[in-house]
């Protein structure tokens, strides 16, 4: 098998706070062109080099002062590689990140690149502490385009959106560059916000606001969470809400509550929803320059039923820290409730709130230690007659989670 790699190596040290105040096109030829890029606000100026008998780029702070063959793959960080191979690029993506990551976790799933058929695969390594993600398409010239992102596991829901960003803005094809001005993305993500999902965008000075919508019913229950991704408080953002008659309906500049990373995130927590309509919301900038992550979370009800298992599923991640499900209680029903992690870095925390808003019990992990870090609340007995509060919520990390409750009278 005749495999060539050509490398282009994107280290992600944006995340220790170094920060640009505007998009920076990347444009590396190793044969006319064939691969140009635009690194998001946060990052330093590229220099290349050649490591072995590949060409190198590197995009990092200080990279004068750290010599290229201290660069081990292994550290956070992006790959772009052009393969020449005979295998599929499945088999690519797969190779790569279980040889970094040993092994990877999941199997290939469909996923475009670089406008191209590909394949996604994701994994942890087997310490728990890197995750690794890899995409890889086949080029029009026969060629292997593979990007490969290595990150903490801690940091894992920050990387992946600043992956997306690469992902969303390679351009493949001779003599072709993103144009700074025209083609720089500034969002990620549908403009119709959408319960759960994340969207991303970019703030600096020449763009201090973005507006996203969603639909709403009166009387719904939401929260609205604005995040800076890099997690090092260079961007300070603001949300405002517009009801549908074009009226300010909230505003938070700094969020008030512990729910979000930094103090300069914004929330609009548990907002009751006047009527039905779309709403806007404005994101804005208050200081500084870089990417968010926005996402709004609605209450869920369900029916609890003493003499059934009840389950009930959801994901949290930065830009939805906390999901709230509510249910009608009676004095004196006894419950176990334990909420897993399904994936991710996810390190669960469960808490149970009276009708009156008042804490009735919580958990990390559980007692068990061979749970690890699932959550359970075991043998809680309702004292009064009402509507609770469920929250799922986490210590750290990101990823889907079950919650399972038991009635045991």
């Amino acid at each position: 098998m005749k495999t060539r790699l050509v490398v282009i190596t994107l280290l992600l040290f944006a995340l220790a706070g170094h920060v640009r105040a505007q998009e920076t096109t990347v444009s590396y030829a190793w044969e006319a062109g064939d691969l140009a890029l635009i690194a998001p606000s946060g990052w330093e100026l590229p220099f290349a080099t050649v490591v072995g008998e590949n060409p190198t780029l590197y995009l990092a702070p200080f990279t004068a002062a750290i010599p290229p063959e201290a660069r081990a793959l292994s550290t956070p960080g992006i790959t772009l590689s052009l393969i020449e191979t005979e295998s599929q690029p499945e088999d690519v993506a797969y190779d790569v990140l279980a040889a970094q990551l040993t092994p990877a976790t999941s199997l290939p799933l469909a996923a475009p690149l670089a406008n191209q058929t590909g394949v996604r695969v994701t994994g942890i390594r087997a310490d728990g502490v890197l995750f690794g993600i890899s995409r890889a398409a086949w080029l029009e010239d026969g060629r292997v385009l593979m990007i490969t992102g290595r990150a903490l596991v801690t940091a894992q829901a920050s990387f992946l959106s600043l992956y997306e960003v690469i992902v969303s803005s390679l351009v493949v094809g001779a003599s072709t560059s993103p144009n700074p001005v025209a083609d720089t993305p500034l969002r990620f993500g549908a403009e119709m916000l959408i319960d759960g999902e994340s969207v991303q965008g970019i703030l600096d000075e020449a763009n201090p606001e973005q507006r996203w919508t969603f639909e709403g019913n009166a009387g719904d229950t939401l929260t609205i969470s604005a995040t800076e991704v890099s997690r090092t408080g260079v961007l300070d953002v603001a949300l405002r809400l517009v009801a549908p008659n074009g009226a300010e309906a909230a505003y938070n500049d700094d969020q008030r509550g512990a729910d979000l990373y930094g103090a300069l995130d914004a929330q609009i927590p548990d907002h009751r929803l006047p009527e039905d309509g779309t709403y806007t919301i404005v994101v804005e900038r208050v200081a500084g320059d870089g990417l968010y992550s926005l996402g709004i979370s609605r209450s869920r009800s369900f029916t609890l039923n003493a003499e059934q298992v009840t389950r009930l599923d959801g994901g949290l991640d930065d830009a939805h820290p906390r999901q709230h499900w509510r249910f009608e209680g009676q004095a004196g029903q006894v419950f176990t409730l334990t909420m897993r992690a399904e994936n991710g870095s996810l390190d669960p925390l469960l808490q149970l709130y009276r009708p009156d808003g008042q804490l009735l019990a919580w958990n990390d992990d559980a007692a068990d230690s061979a749970m690890g870090v699932t959550a359970q609340i075991v043998q809680v007995a309702l004292p009064v007659g009402g509507t609770y509060t469920l929250d799922a919520t986490r210590f750290e990390g990101a990823g889907d989670y079950s919650i399972v409750i038991v009635g045991t009278s």
